[in-house]
């Protein structure tokens, strides 16, 4: 299957004086074919999340180089990048990050008026669709004080879903989540990547990667191993694939 996401011989070094230097990844290599789902774990430190804001494009690489979809998005300017991240690319993070003087819906469809490449009216059809596949319709005029964690990343999904992405990112986001809930949200990742769309996450949660088709193990900035657990499913046993996981994950230091 044709690779969705390549990223080769991937740096990332701070600044932090004319004198000191900190190198966050060090000649990264990674692939992801289109519709697979992947996790990345390591301890805090290990350069994870530093991976994927770099592989998106949401912080600049220091060297190397990302190809989505066959474009170099390493060496983009900020307005053909930004263009690219709001209409190919979804963002779930820890927190929900949704826009506190707008409601729900709104918080949902505002990416879409933002891209412009469908009418307002076709927006709000396709942002209703997707809350009622969440389960969220009735809260459609709700200000995002009057709803739950679990229900707000509901609603961050819809919205990162609403431009119909090739590629979603997920910077934890079941990790200010109650166990429920990150099931639930586990549940809806693993349907929207059943139906075709790559996903890509960061988590320190082994529940949450054992659901996942592929688990990248960083430290020290370098991808260490990965474990292919295969495509989730209802026929398998989630405790057989978590202990699997487990033992891997001890093996590797973690």
């Amino acid at each position: 299957m044709k690779n969705i996401l390549e990223a080769k011989r991937l740096n990332k070094v701070y600044e932090i004086s004319k004198e000191n230097s900190l190198q966050v990844l060090r000649d990264v290599e990674i692939s992801i074919p289109q519709g697979e789902f992947v996790s990345v774990m390591g301890a805090s430190g290990s350069g994870k999340s530093t991976l994927l804001y770099n592989i998106s494009g949401m912080d600049r690489a220091t060297s190397g180089s990302i190809l989505l979809c066959d474009e170099e998005i390493s060496t983009m300017g900020e307005d053909d990048l930004s263009a690219l991240r709001l209409e190919k690319m979804g963002f779930v993070f820890q927190q929900s990050n949704l826009l506190a003087n707008l409601n729900i819906l709104d918080n949902i469809v505002y990416p879409g008026f933002a891209a412009k490449k469908v009418n307002r009216k076709d927006i709000v059809i396709a942002a209703k669709k997707l809350m009622s596949r969440m389960g969220i319709s009735a809260l459609a005029d709700n200000d995002i004080t009057q709803a739950s964690g679990g229900q707000l990343q509901r609603v961050a999904i819809c919205r990162a879903l609403i431009n119909d992405p090739i590629i979603l990112f997920g910077d934890e986001p079941t990790g200010a989540l109650n166990s429920k809930a990150a099931n639930d949200v586990m549940d809806i990742l693993t349907d929207i990547n059943g139906n075709g769309t790559t996903i890509m996450l960061v988590t320190h949660d082994a529940k949450v990667a054992a659901r996942t088709e592929r688990v990248f193990f960083m430290a020290d900035g370098i991808i260490k191993g990965e474990c292919r657990l295969g495509k989730s499913n209802k026929e398998q046993n989630p405790k057989a694939r978590e202990k699997h996981l487990s033992q891997w994950l001890e093996e590797m230091g973690l």
